[in-house]
């Protein structure tokens, strides 16, 4: 008997064949690495929670004075990261669309007979345009938030003009924009404001002399606006700033600082919702689900791989022609995967090992192993043979009963011998036969047994006229 070497293909389809069961130990592997992560992370939790009491009871003995300041920084800066979250989410320049705003504006001149003087009085009136008097004034007549007048509320400075306005040396000029959503809402904004500067004349022109406000120029519109546009691009590159500070601040905190961060953050979130902290639960790890997963299947491959090394039985892919010099009349394959539930997958699988070979059926090929059989019986002369195996099981006996069928319709009478190694009366009915056929069960049947009989055989001078080998 010559070594049988081993085959990469039929190892990867022998193991592929197992699919089924991966699936079971993959399931199973899950299954035991799940619940592993779900004990480690309720014991973690509990762990967690008990340091979180004394934490809270007394922070200076889990956190150095440092540590304190970095964690109460951390939540100054949160806190003012989530006022401005809140402001602007709320301001009116966020919600309106700065391709779709509605524009009031107004010319202002100041004419106080002298280029200078006008120059210098007009200052003041801009100057009273960015008070907050203004805004609240604004505010009021139009029932809109002071908040929402300082950003929708632009002044535009002109400059001295060099023409004269009713025989006057020089004016200074200055522009007043007036921006809303709402058409109505930005001339009202304008306007009142016009009716604040006009009102406060009187008692400037105490102070400052008298002078003379004009409007020379009025105009209402719908268009884009770029102020608007930059200063939204502005308010959110603010905000995402913040918050890529913040989160990065966080980030950089140690283990015990994040958890004494976590445990003043919902404290502060149950004084605010007055709700009791709400403990989180212990969970499973995908992680660990499917690590268990791999590793199961990685165990179990390992375990056919040492099976498919230190197998002693004889294969369906061996050649008795390589491994024992006899002749290999057929090869008849089990239909058993027909029968198994998704078996088209182990057809599948088995094209893999016998690529480019042309497949038979177990029909077809029991029909190929008898004319084999009978041409062999033929070129010995031979009007009797037997049919001799190992173990030979239902299937297995099966095929010899179809075999010996064929041959009788020949002239051939078959004698079937099963298990002659271990059975006295076969083995003394071995003497009458004159040539024999191997019959030898896939997986079943174990390789020194085959030598066994061959040597039996040879002992016994009895022609052997091949193999047949049963999957």
């Amino acid at each position: 008997m010559k070594e049988r070497e081993i085959s990469i293909i039929d190892l990867l389809v022998e193991i592929l064949l197992h699919w089924r069961m991966f699936i079971i130990w993959m399931l199973i592997g899950a299954v035991l690495l799940g619940a592993y992560s779900f004990n480690r992370s309720r014991s973690a939790i509990k762990s967690q929670q008990a340091q979180t009491v004394e934490m809270e009871r007394e922070p200076e003995e889990w956190l150095s004075e440092e540590e304190i300041e970095n964690v109460n920084y951390v939540m100054a800066y949160e806190k003012a990261y989530q006022e401005k979250k809140a402001y602007q989410e709320e301001l009116l320049l966020m919600q309106v669309d700065h391709n779709n705003i509605s524009k009031a504006e107004a010319t202002i001149a100041i004419d106080a007979g002298e280029r200078q003087k006008s120059y210098d009085i007009e200052k003041v009136y801009e100057d009273i345009i960015l008070s907050g008097e203004l805004v609240d004034k604004v505010a009021e007549n139009t029932d809109m938030k002071a908040a929402d007048i300082s950003e929708m509320l632009f002044l535009c400075r002109e400059g001295t003009v060099s023409y004269s306005l009713e025989g006057a040396e020089g004016i200074s000029t200055f522009r007043i924009a007036a921006m809303h959503s709402d058409e109505a809402q930005s001339k009202n904004m304008l306007d009142a404001v016009i009716a604040f500067l006009k009102e406060k004349q009187p008692d400037l022109e105490k102070s400052l002399g008298e002078h003379e406000i004009t409007i020379v120029n009025q105009s209402f519109g719908i268009a884009p606006d770029t102020l608007i546009a930059e200063k939204q691009k502005k308010l959110l590159d603010e905000r995402a700033s913040m918050k890529r500070i913040l989160s990065d601040t966080i980030e950089n905190l140690s283990d015990v600082e994040k958890q004494y961060y976590n445990l003043l953050s919902n404290d502060e979130e149950s004084e605010e919702n007055a709700v009791v902290e709400v403990v989180s639960a212990p969970g499973v790890s995908v992680k660990y689900v499917l690590l268990g997963a791999v590793m199961a299947a990685f165990i179990y491959a390992f375990i056919l791989f040492m099976i498919y090394i230190f197998n002693t039985k004889i294969r369906a892919t061996d050649s008795l022609q390589e491994l024992y010099d006899i002749p290999q009349l057929g090869m008849v394959p089990s239909e058993k995967n027909d029968k198994k539930v998704f078996g088209f997958i182990d057809k599948w699988i088995i094209s893999l090992r016998n690529h480019n070979k042309r497949q038979f059926t177990s029909e077809e090929a029991l029909e190929l192993a008898s004319v084999a059989a009978k041409m062999a019986a033929g070129k010995e002369t031979l009007h009797e043979l037997s049919l001799m195996g190992s173990g030979l099981k239902e299937h297995s006996f099966d095929i010899c009963e179809k075999i010996k069928e064929r041959l009788k319709k020949d002239g051939i009478q078959v004698n079937i011998l099963n298990n002659v190694l271990y059975d006295a009366q076969m083995m003394g009915e071995l003497e009458k036969a004159k040539g024999v056929i191997l019959v030898e069960s896939a997986n079943i049947t174990l390789y020194n047994e085959i030598f066994e009989e061959l040597e039996l055989l040879k002992r016994q001078g009895i022609k052997v006229l091949g193999g047949i080998l049963v999957g």
